[in-house]
């Protein structure tokens, strides 16, 4: 069963991988700023979409992303010293070696284009950009990195406090912090992938699949649909509906690893052609490529609304990393094996 459970969340975690491009697709809610007209039925239609699969459904990645983490950066660990130094080591080469390397190549991009304006400034600019790196996405393996710096306490944690005790807390911290993706997030769904591997998994053998995902897709229809009518008011309510669908969507998928046997799926067959390499290369690099063609369809289009825009450019961006992650993995596979953290 172990097997088939890594297997599957590596499946979800390439799903996810994808979904993070769509997330970052939208132009509602971002410097595009689409903006809904009111007589216009193809606007709704628009917005309605990018705000169900955007600002909803892809919502789910991060937070599965965390859960992964936590589930196999537990496996092997038992809490000591050496086990402790060897996942930093290993860390340090799949996470930190690619964070700082993405970070400074699109730091040294957008000064290039600057033309070194800021040269006055550089050492505080540079810092920023390691703190805050221009490809945003980039937020994501710098909470993880310490996250695995702080894992000694995680597993104290886990290991001293009962796991029905530790759901209820996590679920009620996530839920009092009112905003849609905080740093709060990326602690509490990396405690429950610990949690999930080290207090054992039957819990989700035991639920019933068809009202969680029946849950789900209501609560999203209503996010969405309230949303059409305060696009840019954070509801406490609505941000409220939100958490509590990703709490039901995280347990849906859960269940569906611990129970199904995912090799069936059609959709692999796809997968099993795009390798992790090139999934964490698409992850690392898809912004700001993403958001520069995001700006040229605009420039030309000078439309409304962009709905073609938000399906197509996706698929582009995939299509455009793929293209160069191949040829880096035929001219300079050494490069290209460091800067994606071993991953082939």
């Amino acid at each position: 069963m172990e097997k088939r459970v890594s297997n599957n969340f590596r499946f979800i975690s390439s799903l996810s991988m994808i979904g993070i491009v769509f997330l970052n697709s939208k132009f509602i809610r971002s410097r595009w700023n689409e903006t809904l007209i009111e007589n216009d039925p193809i606007s709704w239609i628009s917005i309605f979409f990018q705000l169900l699969i955007s600002e909803q459904i892809t919502r789910l990645c991060v937070p599965l992303f965390f859960v992964i983490s936590g589930y196999f950066f537990f496996k092997n660990y038992d809490g000591s010293i050496q086990a402790y130094y060897i996942k930093l080591k290993s860390r340090f080469k799949t996470i930190l070696i690619p964070y700082l390397f993405w970070c400074l190549f699109w730091f040294a991009i957008y000064n290039l284009f600057s033309q070194f304006q800021h040269l006055d400034s550089f050492p505080l600019a540079l810092i920023d950009a390691l703190v805050n790196p221009i490809p945003f996405q980039l937020w994501f393996l710098k909470d993880l990195m310490a996250l695995v710096f702080f894992s000694p306490l995680v597993y104290f944690l886990i290991t001293k406090i009962k796991q029905h005790y530790l759901f209820i807390a996590l679920l009620m911290v996530y839920l009092l912090d009112f905003s849609i993706r905080s740093h709060i997030d990326s602690i509490v769904f990396f405690l429950l992938g610990a949690s999930l591997f080290l207090s054992g998994n039957k819990w989700f053998l035991k639920q019933n699949i068809k009202i969680y995902l029946c849950a789900y897709t209501i609560l999203s229809l209503i996010f969405a649909f309230l949303n059409l009518y305060s696009l840019y008011v954070n509801h406490t309510f609505i941000v409220l509906i939100h958490k509590i669908s990703v709490i039901i969507g995280i347990l849906t998928i859960l269940y569906s690893v611990f129970n199904f046997d995912m090799n069936h799926l059609s959709f692999k067959l796809l997968l099993n052609k795009l390798s992790a390499g090139y999934l964490f290369f698409l992850f690392a690099s898809h912004e700001p490529l993403l958001s520069f063609l995001k700006s040229g369809f605009v420039m030309y289009f000078k439309s409304s609304f962009n709905l073609l825009g938000y399906f197509l450019l996706p698929l582009i961006t995939i299509f455009i990393t793929y293209i160069i992650y191949f040829v880096l993995r035929k001219k300079l596979s050494c490069i290209l094996f460091l800067i994606n953290g071993n991953r082939q």
